[in-house]
């Protein structure tokens, strides 16, 4: 899967960049590489993200039904994450969301 989008991002760059210097071709490809390369890259972070804040907004239910509130703090919660830090948190209406990936 991979391959064949990398092969379809030069068969692109090549077919509506083809009137360009071959130098400009080059830039433009080398920077689609790397964009390319960057989001790959993000995936096994995302992943953590997921996992984390799913296990969180679970505790957090858990948390409002025992205690008939929502936690004050994450800290609160018997959940581990690779970073508190990593999340925002509101504590009166119990939405977690991550900093980095806020539309999670």
């Amino acid at each position: 899967m991979k391959t064949s989008l990398i092969f379809l991002s030069f068969i692109f760059i090549i077919t509506t960049l083809g009137c360009k210097k071959s130098k400009d071709v080059v830039i433009e490809t080398k920077t689609i590489t790397k964009e390319y390369v960057k989001g790959v890259a993000e995936v096994p972070n995302k992943t953590r993200v997921v996992t984390e804040l799913a296990s969180l907004r679970q505790a957090i239910k858990m948390y409002k039904v025992q205690n008939e509130k929502y936690p004050e703090s994450l800290s609160d919660l018997k959940v581990k994450v690779k970073d508190v830090e990593d999340y925002e948190y509101d504590s009166e209406t119990g939405k977690v969301k991550s900093r980095h990936y806020p539309k999670m």
